[in-house]
């Protein structure tokens, strides 16, 4: 089976530096295509948006095979958007 293109559009992006979050690869690609590729159900990806720091290491090395990147980047991806929703909850408070 072949790799959607859209994923090489995306490490363009993250490789750029245009993508500093794990919800904003899905600017790019549909969140059907990757739970689709990573093979898990509607519900694990839409808790994956919103909860990044609950993917898996094994998920996280498909994600980066997919894209054509270092699973660092998609670890830093995560954990940039984890601190990022830490500090957007602590300041409703």
């Amino acid at each position: 089976m072949e790799k959607d293109r859209r994923y090489d559009a995306l490490k363009v992006l993250i490789d750029t530096g245009h993508i500093k979050h794990f919800n904003e690869i899905f600017n790019v690609i549909p969140k059907s295509l990757l739970r689709q590729d990573l093979k898990i159900n509607n519900t694990r990806i839409t808790r994956l948006i919103d909860h990044p720091e609950q993917l898996t290491l094994d998920e996280s090395v498909t994600i980066a095979n997919l894209i054509g990147i270092d699973v660092e980047k998609i670890i830093r991806l995560v954990l940039d958007q984890f601190m990022f929703n830490k500090s957007k909850a602590k300041a409703k408070k």
